[in-house]
Formats: structure tokens, C-alpha cells, sequence
């Protein structure tokens, strides 16, 4: 019974670890990217008119307009999130 717990231990030590480092492993850079079409949808729904779009390794870099105002937004690639934005005005 001892040998069965002390095993059972040792594969939870070694388990945990690796469990934990799957799930850190599941960020943005690992999934599909978006298209150009899928991210001049996104941003025309919130209101914004597209000037330029470019795909870079880590980010997706935007021109756009809304209200009269110019800002460069950098979204990620996967999620479309704006990581930042600028006013280019």
C-alpha cells in the first residue's frame, strides 16, 4: 500500500508541472491567425473605416478613422484585440 501511495505521489509531481506548462502554453501566437476580411469586419462593427492594414510577426497593425479622428491601432493577430492605440491627429 505504501509503494502504490508513494507512486501515485510521484506521477502527481510529475503531472502538475507539465499540466500547468500545456495551459501556459496557450497563448495568442498559437493559434490561427485572422484575415484581412475577418479584421475589417470586426473594426467596421465598432464603428471604424479602415485606411491601411498591415499583418507583422506579432501584430496586426491598423489605420483607421472613426468620428473624424485617425488612430493607429496594433491588434493581435489571433484574438483581434487591440493591444494599442494611438491618435494620429
Amino acid at each position: 500500500m505504501k509503494k502504490l501511495m508513494l507512486g501515485v505521489c510521484a506521477a502527481a509531481l510529475i503531472a502538475i508541472p507539465l499540466v500547468g506548462y500545456s495551459v501556459a502554453g496557450t497563448d495568442s501566437k498559437s493559434g490561427e491567425r485572422l484575415s484581412d476580411a475577418q479584421v475589417r469586419t470586426l473594426l467596421e462593427k465598432q464603428g471604424y473605416e479602415i485606411i491601411r492594414l498591415e499583418h507583422d510577426d506579432d501584430e496586426i497593425e491598423v489605420y483607421v478613422k472613426r468620428d473624424g479622428v485617425t488612430w493607429e491601432l496594433e491588434l493581435d493577430p489571433v484574438t483581434g484585440k487591440t493591444l494599442e492605440q494611438e491618435r494620429k491627429d
